[in-house]
């Protein structure tokens, strides 16, 4: 059983809520940055059915090397009806997006956008960073209160009837830190990719992360997917417009088992798949 607050521990009227697994789908963006720069990573919601209510959607960065400096909802989809609470932790290096709305109604006011932005964490990226490639992930964290009771830190949703725990896919976000370069504009150009590829990971075998690279000759909505050896998906990286240029993925597989992955991009310029190694 799980404990919750109006379906999120957001709220201040106790319930038990069913939890259901949902289709949408939350992602952050992956972006190349290079040390010293100051920018932003949206949160995104995408695929919903939802009438929602109330959102929790607590993060971590991995890096010292990374300082968060703000939260904005700028561009986002939450309603004038409804705060945009933010709760950092800096030495924990952990963030905390909530949704909840303004007055408490039966039913409850709700956000029906099927996508758009959540928000966006405004980072500063330490001018003694080194290249590497810095994950942004979600907390999961479960606490047993009680016999059989359950509080929960993860990503979740409510509807407006306030009584049921939604539980999105995730997509994990990355930041890649690059050495700067002097680059003019017309070098710039030669070097986008001629060619649509999708690269093997490194590391493989890994465990349990690894990074997934690809180049898109062209602006194109891609969707870059994970699949285990029976053919089901496990998770979906990406699932946005891209630029054209080169482009990474963070593949977090600390919930899954050892084995044989396969990944996919697909995209408007064409589709291709390669395998992986799970190795724990």
């Amino acid at each position: 059983m799980t404990l919750a607050i109006l379906a999120l521990p957001l709220f201040s009227v106790v319930t038990f809520a069913d939890e259901i697994a949902w289709d949408g789908i939350v992602s952050l963006d992956t972006v190349e940055v290079i040390p010293g720069e100051h920018f932003g990573v949206k949160v995104r919601l995408s695929n919903s059915d939802l009438a929602i209510s109330g959102l929790e959607i607590p993060l971590k960065y991995s890096s010292p090397f990374l300082t968060l400096d703000s939260v904005s909802f700028t561009g986002s989809f939450k309603p004038d009806n409804f705060s945009g609470l933010v709760y950092h932790d800096p030495e924990k290096r952990t963030v905390k997006i909530t949704y909840i709305p303004d007055e408490f109604a039966n039913p409850l006011p709700a956000i029906t956008a099927p996508s758009g932005i959540i928000g966006e964490l405004f980072f500063t990226l330490s001018p003694e960073a080194t290249s590497q490639v810095i994950s942004v992930d979600s907390i999961n964290h479960d606490t047993l209160i009680g016999a059989g009771i359950h509080w929960w830190i993860r990503v979740q949703f409510s509807d407006n009837d306030g009584m049921d725990t939604y539980l999105p896919l995730f997509v994990p976000g990355g930041i890649i830190v690059r050495d700067p370069t002097a680059v003019g504009d017309e070098d710039a150009n030669s070097l986008l990719p001629s060619e649509f590829d999708l690269a093997q990971n490194y590391p493989n075998p890994f465990n349990p992360s690894t990074v997934i690279k690809f180049s898109l000759p062209r602006g194109s909505h891609v969707k870059l997917e994970v699949f285990n050896v029976l053919g089901q998906r496990v998770d979906i990286l990406i699932n946005q417009w891209r630029d054209a240029g080169v482009h990474q993925a963070v593949f977090d597989a600390n919930r899954q088992p050892s084995g044989i992955y396969f990944y996919r991009l697909t995209s408007d310029v064409g589709s291709q798949t390669q395998k992986m190694v799970l190795l724990k």
